[in-house]
């Protein structure tokens, strides 16, 4: 049964000790919470919705069925903000993925280099991070159930593409995906076992960095190329393409090519999308406190995921 409550904000106690997060551009700490366990808190920078976007994502995910890390909404005295909840436990470890493309490419930047280079990388070609994600040695996401048709790391991908391709994520850098490495006894590499990581990290999505002024507009316009609609055929993905093009893929375009590859994957995770009712979705969205997401935002947030949809069943038309 669906619940039309509030979502809940956790209040952070302003004295417990953090551990700092040097990778990224936002101010985050990892706390450790009591009855919660190990988390990420995220303060969402001002005058954006990171905090709202990245949880409606994480229920969107939830929906769609595909392993993704569980997120809340926080408050750290003033600041707004979230919890993204550990995807790690004990005897695990992230490997990202410019580490993984880095052993792959003689060209890929080393991840010594600039940590913040990681949105712009030419390298980070989609067919390159879909061939690294169909490892042999590659095992399906840990504590996760798998629907019956997907039974390899890379379908699950494409599922993660699909979600990119619905709340317009443009932020599947490579360290924003990953694998895990569960190490075997006695806590040596040697007989690791690998599998990759849930998806995380979706807060530059549904309009995140823009203000209610702008969103109301964008829903009364009669403007063009100032709807709703226009807005979200202008987003970018992380994911370059195969043919030199100085731009990245849009994020519907990318998972269309991914489609290519494994059919199967792209029908099982389109068919999910499809069947989720627009009433789930509204369940959603107005379960974030109107303190944090006015109305009229939610309703640019919901049209933007209806616009969107339309784009993947399109794109996807012959597979479904």
């Amino acid at each position: 049964m669906e619940s039309h409550d509030p979502f809940e904000i956790v209040q952070i106690p302003a004295d417990l000790d953090p551990e700092s997060e040097p990778m990224g551009s936002k101010s985050k700490s990892w706390l450790r919470l009591e009855g919660r366990g190990r988390c990420l808190f995220k303060e969402a920078r001002a005058g954006t919705g990171e905090d709202w976007a990245e949880k409606i994502a994480a229920e969107l995910a939830e929906l769609l069925r595909l392993p993704h890390a569980p997120i809340d909404l926080a408050r750290r005295g003033e600041k707004r903000g979230l919890l993204s909840y550990s995807v790690v436990q004990d005897g695990e470890e992230l490997i990202h993925g410019n580490e993984l493309l880095y052993e792959r490419l003689p060209d890929y930047p080393p991840p010594a280099g600039d940590s913040r280079k990681f949105s712009r990388v030419p390298q980070h070609r989609l067919t390159t991070v879909l061939a690294a994600n169909a490892d042999p040695k590659l095992e399906l996401p840990l504590r996760w159930i798998a629907p019956p048709a997907i039974t390899v790391a890379a379908e699950v991908f494409v599922g993660y593409l699909l979600l990119d391709a619905w709340i317009g994520n443009t932020d599947r850098h490579h360290q924003n995906w990953a694998w895990l490495r569960r190490l075997g006894p006695p806590g040596t590499a040697a007989d690791s076992r690998y599998y990759l990581c849930a998806t995380f990290d979706h807060g530059s999505s549904l309009g995140w960095d823009l203000t209610d002024e702008v969103r109301r507009k964008r829903l009364v316009t009669r403007d063009r190329q100032y709807t709703v609609e226009a807005y979200t055929a202008r987003a970018r993905s992380a994911f370059y393409g195969d043919s030199g093009e100085h731009r990245p893929l849009h994020p519907c375009e990318a998972l269309g090519l991914a489609a290519v590859s494994y059919p199967t994957a792209a029908r099982v995770w389109g068919g999910y999308l499809v069947g989720i009712s627009e009433a789930s979705i509204m369940a959603c969205i107005s379960r974030v406190p109107p303190d944090i997401l006015s109305s009229g935002s939610k309703e640019f947030v919901m049209r933007l995921i209806k616009a969107n949809r339309r784009q993947i069943v399109t794109r996807l038309e012959d597979i479904l």
